[in-house]
């Protein structure tokens, strides 16, 4: 599932369908099935992250790949929310050595 990219389309979340007959590069297995027909049909939607060149997920529906953007974002964010209050707790824990090797001084 390969695509030449333009620079401004790196930028962005990119949501993409297979063309007919295209292999996207991840394909379901089925562990019930025989050992000849454990492939089966490939999820058509693929999604890449800004400025990746290869593709995150595929899934089966636009849908579900608008989902997994938004998963996607909504992590990040809560991630970048712990960071800001983990940094906020280290200043507060740091001002109070501080004050206290000030007062043991």
């Amino acid at each position: 599932m390969h695509r030449e990219w333009t620079p401004e389309q790196l930028k962005r979340w990119r949501i993409r369908k297979a063309q007919d007959g295209e292999q996207t590069p991840w394909q379901r297995r089925d562990w019930s099935a025989l050992p000849d027909d454990v492939l089966t049909a490939s999820p058509q939607w693929c999604i890449w992250r800004p400025w990746e060149q290869h593709p995150i997920a595929c899934v089966d529906t636009q849908q579900d790949a608008i989902r997994h953007v938004i998963l996607q974002l909504q992590s990040a964010y809560l991630r970048a929310a712990e960071r800001e209050e983990l940094e906020r707790q280290g200043m507060e824990l740091a001002r109070i050595n501080n004050r206290s090797r000030g007062l043991a001084s």
